[in-house]
């Protein structure tokens, strides 16, 4: 009788029992460090920059109380003005059921004692896409060629914002937009695997940012609707 077949069957070969001391490792690893690890993953979709001591305006775009946020920042001076950007209009807006988003933030700018010579809408009509923001914020900065202007936006969307801003604008200024990421209202981004809408808006970011960085800018699709046709179709009924 060999000495291998007096060898338990079921007995591990020695790179076997390797790998399962490997994995009994890292099993434990995540066990005791596994919302450090979590906490990675924010890093992924924000960014915390550094804010000047002063700029001259502040683009409300996103973020929970971001309205509150202009606000305090226009009411105190650290913000020369509140600017707001009109959407492409959809249809709603076009039948009147609802009015532009920018005459809502208007208004809680001025419930909340903004003056309004200190809020300025951008539109233009001719300017389209998913940064249609970016390109109202292009134009305004090219007629005030040393302003500095803050963004505020969703925490888990400052990073996208960033890419998107450096872009569109030029290097020069790029420079002159800082991002701010307001957190959300809904739940703590520093735990956002414990509540289930920050799970899946962490996700959503990480998924729209690497779809960003590989297809580019998403375009709006083309207003076809007509509010005259539909009146007209109407009376005809």
């Amino acid at each position: 009788m060999t000495y291998e077949s007096v060898q338990p069957r079921n007995a591990l070969r020695p790179a076997s029992r390797r790998w399962a001391c490997v994995f009994l490792v890292v099993a434990l690893l995540l066990f005791l460090f596994y919302s450090q690890l979590l906490r990675l993953f924010t890093q992924l979709v924000t960014i915390q920059e550094d804010l000047p001591s002063r700029v001259d305006a502040v683009l409300v775009f996103e973020g929970d109380d971001r309205h509150a946020m202009a606000a305090r920042w226009v009411n105190s001076g650290y913000a020369g003005q509140a600017l707001l950007q009109r959407r492409s209009p959809e249809r709603n807006v076009l039948m009147g059921v609802l009015p532009p988003r920018d005459f809502l933030d208007r208004k809680k700018l001025l419930e909340l004692d903004v003056n309004e010579t200190s809020i300025q809408c951008l539109d233009d009509d001719r300017s389209r896409g998913e940064w249609r923001h970016l390109r109202l914020l292009d134009k305004w900065l090219r007629e005030h060629p040393e302003a500095k202007v803050v963004i505020l936006c969703e925490r888990f969307d400052s990073r996208w914002t960033r890419f998107a801003v450096s872009r569109v604008l030029s290097p020069q200024d790029a420079k002159r937009v800082f991002v701010h990421g307001l957190a959300s209202l809904a739940y703590d981004e520093r735990t956002w695997w414990r509540s289930r809408r920050g799970a899946v808006q962490l996700f959503e970011s990480c998924l729209e940012q690497a779809y960003v960085r590989w297809a580019g800018e998403d375009p709006d699709e083309p207003v076809t609707w007509d509010l005259d046709a539909f009146e007209r179709g109407l009376v005809a009924r």
